[in-house]
């Protein structure tokens, strides 16, 4: 499970990366249903 923040540059459309992350479940979290996966990251 990852995601990563970006922030336009002032004055275009050009994006740039800010910050990643990334996570792994432990095993009895791996059964979790999606939606409960997602909202564990909050």
């Amino acid at each position: 499970c990852g995601g990563f923040l970006t922030q336009y540059e002032q004055g275009s459309r050009i994006e740039h990366a800010i910050s990643y992350i990334s996570k792994t479940f432990v095993q009895y979290k791996k059964k979790y249903f999606s939606i409960e996966k997602n909202l564990s990251s909050i």
